[in-house]
């Protein structure tokens, strides 16, 4: 099983990075931007990405089933596999599309319900993070660490904003209330990217409330196996099956669920 992660881990970095070069490519250049909702947006470059992370999927693994942001579901050639790959070919496109420098490829590999291998690539600073199941994160070969800060004014906490209005808002209380004794909020523009910060202890926590699978599906493992701890905000277990995301440190996970608990229990819409 253990060379089979590594080819797993493998294919998701090649697939990364061929995708990130498709996103380099087109930077910084005109893009045909369509709309897919409010505040939500595709580029050419999202699909010429996407293309090269399948391509390279199928190729190596023909018999997996597949879930990505733009296409969807792709299933395997044959019976149901217990495999399954979760894709974000341009996770912040709002952000590329504007010029702003804060966008990623995320890719993430499920067994059934259990994460194996998560990949995470910037293209822009060529920072690769990737985990696999019992084997670490490292960041372009550096073992990484969360922080181990739990004092209040000391935390960074990392989040962005939902599309939809009611939960924009309710993301909006939450920051007003809970900012006069935390160190600082830091809004990030891609999820993926800014659930990274937590993973190498630059922030302290990340939180979301409107998050779909490959927005977080690679960035918890790789939370996770560098020492963090991720769930819904209600403190589910199954983080990748809610909408919500609260990822943090571990050392201040507990503190955190119960001071928003408040929050939680405003109403149906996290």
């Amino acid at each position: 099983m253990s060379d089979l992660i590594e080819q797993f881990r493998s294919a998701a970095v090649e697939a990364a990075e061929s995708a990130g070069a498709e996103l380099m490519r087109c930077w910084r250049q005109y893009h045909h931007i369509r709309s897919k909702g409010l505040r939500d947006i595709v580029t050419e470059a999202d699909m010429a990405a996407e293309k090269a992370i399948l391509d390279i999927i199928r190729r190596r693994f023909p018999e997996h089933d597949i879930l990505t942001e733009e296409t969807g579901a792709h299933g395997s050639t044959g019976r149901a596999s217990p495999y399954r790959w979760i894709i974000d070919p341009l996770d912040g496109t709002t952000n590329y599309a504007r010029g702003l420098p804060f966008f990623c490829v995320s890719i993430a590999l499920f067994e059934n319900d259990r994460p194996l291998v998560g990949v995470i690539y910037d293209p822009l600073r060529r920072q690769c993070y990737q985990a696999a199941h019992g084997r670490g994160t490292y960041l372009n070969g550096e073992r990484l660490q969360v922080s181990r800060r739990t004092d209040w004014m000391d935390l960074i906490i990392a989040t962005d904003f939902p599309r939809q209005e009611a939960p924009r808002q309710r993301m909006m209380r939450i920051i007003d209330r809970h900012s006069h004794d935390l160190g600082g909020w830091r809004i990030m523009g891609s999820a993926a990217l800014g659930l990274c910060l937590v993973a190498d202890g630059s922030a302290d926590a990340y939180l979301h409330l409107t998050l779909f699978p490959w927005d977080k599906a690679a960035a918890g493992i790789i939370i996770e196996e560098a020492g963090g701890r991720i769930t819904g905000i209600r403190g589910e277990a199954e983080w990748w099956d809610t909408p919500t995301c609260m990822a943090t440190n571990g050392l201040i996970h507990d503190a955190l669920l119960a001071r928003l608990a408040p929050d939680v229990a405003e109403g149906d819409d996290a």
